[in-house]
Parts: structure tokens; C-alpha cells; sequence
């Protein structure tokens, strides 16, 4: 079976069943194929470096992993080859045997790909962004592979082959591939991105300005030990990649609506324990700690919440005006239009924008601002 007789596949379901997550919104059917087409040129540029790219043993599990998301391609060739030879084909893939790096990654590398079904409704909005918030070509690659990642829904579609090991492969080789240190991180995400690692070294260097937009979830970005959860989004953003918009000016304003935080809505003692095995001991669990229980934030807690969600380290002696005057998600709010306002200005994510946006802030209604 080709690459593209899946695509079908997975449309003809959606088709069928309407929806495919559990989400509000279906996933059309060329999103689908752009999720799947992505995630399999994902993996098959990951082969090729992954022996460089994690430890002996990593490396078997995660090739076994990538073989599986190919397997009727490979199943295909060996079948060819076979036939070529005049000798039985196999029943299947060969998968108790020690996988040699070099096999492996020209077995990947030879594989036959076809072109994507069509434009899908994520790239025009990925398009959308990149226009309106200037964002690089390492940032838009970043976020695609973010987004198909939150979406590994594999090439069958999750229910539809009992047998299909392909769901989950791109999140099972990312957790496999460890960086742990900054230079380890820079390395792999730009042999994953193929992109040059001076640009992947600016993408993670604070002011992060994915992360005070919103995109990317701060909460997994500073405590990240693996690709994975580098590359962990918000639930807004999805949303956002997925939802049609007409112009970018409707985009716009879709993304200046106040957040839903689940988390900060739960009750008390189970949003405590959740953030508190997330954060892990870091100084901002301080922070989230006092909106569940209903208390302002001083101007050592607001710093703490800036520098998280942007990078910035602003002195605590500008911040005391704002004391006990934001709440955490007004804070985080204002560190996100500052990011948009310095995103469409094509300037990097700077002090005075956010102070600018907290000011602002303190005019709000109450309503807003709590």
C-alpha cells in the first residue's frame, strides 16, 4: 500500500464518521493528509541522521518505531525485491532483529512519496501567521511540526486498523531522542528541521517570543528533557491552525480573546497537585498557586510570571506600581499582546512593549483583570 492510498483511507473515515477527535472541531479531510505528509517526511529526514541523533539503544526502539509507520511501504519493496530474486516473499517486515543504521536509514530514504492531496486549511493559516507576525522560516517549521505533533494521529486513523502501529510514532521516536543541555537541544531540532542552527539557537534564545505568544506551552518549554515536550503547543493554538478564518484581520482578533486556562477553572487541591508534578519545584508554581487560591501577585511574583512566559528579567523596583494590581492571567495576556504588537512591528520582544501592555492592563475592567 502507497503513502497516498492511506491519505485516502483517512479521508474516506472523515467523511464517514464527521469527526475524528474529541475536540469541538473536525479535522477536514486535507488537514488530515497535511498531518499525515508532514509527519512521514518528518520521520523519513529523522532516519537518516537518527544514529547520530540518540543513544544504541534508543536508536533500535525508535528505528522500530519509524519502520512500523512505514511498514506497507516496506512490506511493498520486500515483496518487489522478492519477486525480482524468484524467491517467496515474506509474510512481514522483519522486526525482532537488531536494526543496522545504515540499512535502515536507505531503506527509509528509498521509499516512494507522493504529493500532498491538496492545500489544506492549516497551511493557509500557518501562511496567514507567518504574514502577519513575521514569523521566520525556522519558526514555521517549528510550528508545523508542533501542531502534527499534538496531532499524531497516524495514517489509518486511530479505531479504524486494529493492527495499525503507525498512531503515535513521530511523539515515540521525539521521546526517545533526549537534550538535555541547550547545545544537544539546537543540534537535534536542527537536524529534524533541516535548518541551519544559528536559526534554531534564536529561535530558543530569550525573548522567546513563540512562547509569549501563546503558541508554545511555557510550562513544558523550561523543563523539557526531550524533543517531545520541546515541542509541546497550546491548546489555543490548535484551535487556532484549525479554525477557518477570512482574512488575517479576523485571525487577529480570534487570538486577542482572553485564554481559557483549564487548569486555573478545576478545583482547588486537584489544580494544585496537576501544576505542582508539571512545574516541578519551578519558581513560577509560586505564581499559579496564588491565583488558585484567590490572591494577588506582588512584584517579585509578576517578574517571576514575565520571565516565564517571555524570557525577560525585568527589575522588580519598575514592577512595584503594578503590585497587587493584575491577576496571573491578565499578566500573561499582556505579555501576549506585547508579543503581537512587536510580531507585527517585526521587532524582537522587547521590555517596554510588556510594560506598556500591563499598564494598559490595570484600565481594564475588573472582570478583565481578576
Amino acid at each position: 500500500m502507497h503513502y497516498r492510498i492511506n491519505c485516502l483511507n483517512s479521508v474516506k473515515v472523515v467523511q464517514t464518521f464527521d469527526i475524528v477527535d474529541t475536540g469541538e472541531i473536525a479535522l477536514s479531510p486535507t488537514n488530515i493528509d497535511f498531518i499525515v505528509h508532514f509527519t512521514a517526511e518528518t520521520l523519513r529526514r529523522i532516519a537518516g541522521n537518527l544514529s547520530t541523533l540518540t543513544t544504541p539503544t534508543n536508536f533500535q526502539n525508535a528505528a522500530q518505531s519509524i519502520r512500523n509507520y512505514f511498514a506497507p511501504e516496506l512490506r511493498l519493496a520486500h515483496n518487489q525485491r522478492a519477486a525480482e530474486s524468484g524467491l517467496a516473499a515474506p509474510q512481514e517486515t522483519p522486526n525482532n532483529e537488531p536494526v543496522d543504521a545504515a540499512t535502515f536509514a536507505k531503506e527509509i530514504e528509498d521509499i516512494k512519496f507522493y504529493p500532498a492531496l491538496g492545500y489544506s486549511g492549516v497551511e493557509r493559516n500557518i501562511e496567514m501567521l507567518t504574514e502577519w507576525l513575521h514569523l521566520t522560516n525556522t519558526e514555521r517549521k517549528f510550528l508545523q511540526l508542533a501542531y502534527c505533533l499534538s496531532r499524531d494521529i497516524g495514517r489509518g486513523m486511530t479505531g479504524v486498523d486494529d493492527e495499525d502501529y503507525s498512531v503515535g510514532a513521530l511523539m515515540t521516536t521525539l521521546c526517545l531522542i533526549k537534550c538535555e543541555t541547550n547545545v544537544q537541544k539546537h543540534r537535534v531540532i536542527a537536524a529534524i528541521l533541516d535548518e541551519p542552527i544559528e536559526s534554531v539557537q534564536a529561535l530558543f534564545t530569550p525573548p522567546c517570543r513563540l512562547i509569549g505568544l501563546r503558541f508554545m506551552s511555557a510550562n513544558y518549554w523550561h523543563v523539557a528533557t526531550n524533543v517531545f515536550l520541546t515541542l509541546g503547543v497550546t491548546e489555543e493554538f490548535v484551535a487556532l491552525l484549525e479554525t477557518p478564518y477570512r482574512s488575517t484581520a479576523a485571525m487577529r482578533e480570534s487570538w486577542l480573546q482572553l485564554e481559557f486556562d483549564w487548569k486555573l477553572q478545576i478545583e482547588k487541591k486537584s489544580a494544585m497537585q496537576m501544576l505542582k508534578r508539571e512545574l516541578n519545584k519551578q519558581p513560577i508554581w509560586f505564581c499559579y498557586s496564588q491565583k488558585i487560591l484567590g490572591l494577588s501577585h506582588t512584584a517579585a511574583n509578576i517578574k517571576t510570571i514575565i520571565h516565564w512566559f517571555s524570557g525577560h528579567k525585568i527589575n522588580t523596583a519598575v514592577l512595584e506600581p503594578l503590585a497587587y494590581q493584575l491577576g496571573f492571567e491578565a499578566i500573561r495576556e499582556a505579555i501576549k499582546r506585547a508579543a503581537i504588537e512587536c510580531g507585527e512591528a517585526t521587532q524582537p520582544l522587547n521590555e517596554i512593549a510588556i510594560l506598556r501592555a500591563l499598564y494598559a492592563a490595570t484600565a481594564l475592567p475588573k472582570t478583565r483583570v481578576e
